[in-house]
């Protein structure tokens, strides 16, 4: 509704911006010869109007100031402006082939390099999906559709687009109006079950160094700690070295212990490699085991394999306890199973070793072992 209180902004291409109103008073702000502008909020409360100028900067006026104040220095000239009203964060396409992004406060966020020069741009606010998608019409009659630095959409027109619009047209509440440097005058109508994904992350974000790191204040503790490392520097030093090196010997005597009891998954002998996992399912008190065994020669099969099971009887059944193994062919993958059921009547769980034997042999070529789940006591009654 149009009340006595409503403003009109008018720029021209002139170095003064006026804010002026039905009498048409006003007071002047010097920012240059506005080229775009895009205001946001409310005269009588808040309001903030981003302007970019002929001489690369976009410039901002708010409630109560006099003279406007440079929030970016372009690298080139803006091809059009839009404020987005989430965060009040600045969208803008350049004659230099880039589409930047800018806080509220003026600091760059991402920079993308677009495929070709930039013709128009259109912000695409969707309320029911809660984003607002900016349209960007690069020469040749793509239509990029971006959420923040993310490509999320692209269409494309017969040529060039040299201005385009999107809001409500006719019935439907998401329309895009495009028209191209030919005369073509096209509508696009969004569905209302569309959904949009990202297509790519971008390419150009500001770089790390250009990014200031956020440097912690030094409290009282943490000089107290400085001082404590440095007077301890040598002792700090022996002790983190001694359990380095205790660290490397348990590694070290576990790899060993696992090598010689073949507890590994995989198989040490080049001549027969072989890669094996094992898992166990269900609640009990009857499990399922699965195991997987896999040649990982590049062409020599693998024949006169057995799997084995160990357990405390007195605990669990296994009900197939020797399985034979076929052929293994490289490349392929074989899957086993056997039944184990908890004949304890308490509820205590115990382990079972899985063996891979080859015939002839009297130590296993793999081994593996499976801590069994507790089993549900409810299932005992």
């Amino acid at each position: 509704m149009l009340t006595s209180y409503l403003k009109f902004l008018v720029h021209l291409l002139i170095v003064l911006l006026f804010q002026m109103n039905l009498g048409g008073q006003g007071n002047p702000t010097c920012v240059g010869a506005p080229i775009h502008l895009v205001a946001t909020g409310l005269y009588d409360v808040e309001f903030r109007v981003a302007v970019a100028c002929r001489d690369g900067c976009i410039y901002l006026v708010r409630r109560g100031w006099t003279q406007a104040r440079i929030l970016v220095q372009l690298p080139a000239q803006a091809v059009a402006l839009v404020v987005l009203p989430e965060n009040s964060s600045i969208v803008t396409a350049l004659m230099n082939e880039t589409f930047h992004g800018y806080t509220k406060k003026g600091k760059k966020q991402w920079e993308l390099k677009l495929a070709s020069a930039a013709t128009a741009v259109t912000p695409v606010p969707l309320h029911h999906l809660g984003v607002t998608l900016v349209a960007v019409a690069i020469t040749g009659g793509t239509v990029n559709f971006y959420s923040g630095c993310q490509l999320m959409d692209t269409i494309t027109a017969p040529d060039t687009v040299s201005a385009l619009l999107f809001g409500r047209f006719g019935q439907e509440d998401h329309s895009l109006v495009l028209v191209t440097i030919n005369g073509h005058l096209l509508v696009k109508i969004l569905k209302r079950t569309a959904q949009f994904t990202a297509q790519s992350s971008g390419t150009g974000m500001v770089p790390p160094q250009q990014i200031k790191m956020l440097v912690p204040k030094k409290t009282k503790l943490f000089m107290e700690q400085t001082l404590r490392e440095r007077e301890n520097a040598v002792a700090m030093h022996e002790t983190f070295q001694h359990d380095l090196f205790r660290l490397r010997l348990n590694t070290a005597r576990a790899c060993v212990n696992a090598l010689q009891s073949c507890s590994n998954p995989f198989s040490t002998n080049t001549q027969e490699p072989l890669k094996m996992s094992a898992q166990v399912l269900g609640l009990g008190p009857t499990f399922k085991i699965y195991i997987t065994l896999e040649n990982m020669s590049s062409s020599n099969p693998v024949k006169d394999l057995t799997i084995t099971f160990h357990c405390d009887d007195k605990l669990y059944i296994i009900e197939k306890p020797f399985i034979q193994v076929p052929m293994l062919v490289p490349g392929l993958t074989y899957k086993f199973e056997t039944v184990a059921e908890c004949i304890a009547e308490v509820g205590v769980t115990d382990q079972v070793r899985i063996f891979i034997v080859k015939l002839n042999e009297i130590q296993p070529l793999l081994a593996a072992v499976i801590n069994m789940p507790l089993s549900d006591m409810l299932t005992l009654v």
